[in-house]
């Protein structure tokens, strides 16, 4: 076993132990083989023991949520896995199979329980003080691992909607052709009709009158409706454009807020929901910041009230706008289903979400959380009660800070 006791020397789990503490190690451990190809442990099955390799190469691999095998690691002489196992029998969450003959070392719980009670009280110290520092290794490893995970993902999401943002551009652009040309014939009819030539014909003729009357009537609403389409089309444009490629610049608070629900109201509509502004800040104030990031928070936190708080009959949302000093503040309100304690601490943590049936994705207030911290500098709060609603409330700077790269 001197070749043992020379790899267990040079393992930093074991190195603080002297050649005695580690003979005894050994003497209660087990030394088995493994031919090339062949399984030492499998993925989810009961866990038995620490395995330390004295010879040959493995490969330690684990099933995605697809089911599909993944490479995590290759194991060489010297290297151990399965140290949780001494102290928890839980299962195994990887599977390794020997790529090579492998020599192992293999620990048992039952058998290093027993080393445990005889060993000398130093001994045990270091041991836990190096198991504690494997755990604490592996657990930021895991946690980096999740949020290299979380950060692909979010980037994807930023990904889909500049690619819809450019294809609502483009689909904006096209609509304002066929709007253009219905405005030049709605005026070409309300210029012929309001002609002296045909007020003459219809001056005597109270029946014909009424019908051009109607007419007149019905090309003024065309008219106003052009108008109100040609301002949607423009927010789109807008709107979608610094999707794209959001800068800071001075922008009108009220009036980029308005435009923002503006772009909600055929949603609110269809799900009933009575949207109004509430503002303290003057028309014309100004905001130095980043217009499609405001109107990003803005989208998403109205689509979670129509997501989450209103299920049924619909209802009011209150949008409020206030500043104070050098800093503005928004809030929105519902007045529905409210959210429950338990989840109120998870609301804008990555990938939580209550409605992944309704088609949530868990990234809405995360996006929202990180535009507000991020991008603007500002902070985020939620006030809920379960049946009386929710409130979010957003304070940020009137000069949101330079060279933040936006998330859209």
């Amino acid at each position: 076993m001197s070749d043992s006791l020379a790899v267990l020397q040079k393992i930093s789990f074991f190195q603080h132990m002297n050649d005695d503490a580690l003979q005894s190690l050994l003497d209660v451990a087990e030394q088995v083989t493994h031919t090339s190809r062949s399984v030492i442990v499998e993925e989810d099955s009961p866990a038995n023991g620490l395995f330390v390799l004295i010879n040959g190469n493995a490969q330690v691999s684990k099933h995605d949520d697809a089911g599909n095998e993944v490479e995590i690691a290759i194991l060489r002489k010297g290297d151990f896995f399965g140290e949780m196992a001494l102290l928890d029998a839980g299962t195994r969450s990887a599977t390794v199979t020997a790529t090579t003959k492998c020599d192992l070392i293999k620990l048992n719980q039952d058998a290093f329980l027993q080393w445990l009670a005889n060993a000398d009280s130093r001994a045990t110290l270091q041991l836990f003080a190096a198991l504690t520092k494997r755990v604490r290794d592996t657990t930021e490893r895991v946690l980096q691992d999740e949020l290299n995970k979380q950060a692909l993902e979010s980037e994807m999401q930023i990904e889909r909607h500049r690619a819809l943002a450019q294809m609502v551009a483009g689909v904006a652009h096209e609509i304002n052709t066929p709007l253009g040309i219905i405005n030049t014939a709605s005026n070409l009819i309300t210029n012929r009709i309001s002609g002296g030539e045909i007020q003459a014909i219809v001056a005597n003729d109270r029946r014909t009158r009424r019908k051009v009357e109607d007419i007149e009537e019905a090309a003024d609403l065309i008219q106003r409706n052009i108008e109100r389409a040609h301002r949607l089309v423009q927010n789109f444009k807008k709107i979608s454009v610094n999707q794209v490629t959001d800068t800071r610049e001075p922008v009108k608070l009220v009036e980029l807020v308005d435009d923002s629900v503006d772009l909600f109201r055929i949603n609110a509509r269809k799900s009933n929901l009575n949207t109004s502004i509430h503002s303290e800040v003057n028309d014309n104030a100004v905001w130095e910041g980043y217009p499609a990031s405001m109107t990003q928070v803005i989208m998403n936190l109205l689509t979670n009230v129509e997501r989450y708080a209103y299920t049924v009959m619909g209802g009011d949302i209150h949008i409020k706008l206030s500043e104070s000093g050098e800093s503005f503040t928004l809030t929105v309100q519902d007045f529905g289903a409210g959210i429950a304690p338990e989840n109120l601490a998870q609301v804008m943590s990555p990938f939580f979400t209550t409605g992944r049936s309704k088609g949530g994705t868990g990234l809405g207030m995360a996006i929202v959380y990180n535009i507000v911290t991020d991008v603007f500098a500002g902070t985020i709060e939620i006030q809920s009660a379960v049946g009386e609603g929710t409130s979010v409330v957003i304070n940020f700077p009137k000069q949101a800070p330079e060279k933040h790269k936006s998330i859209t």
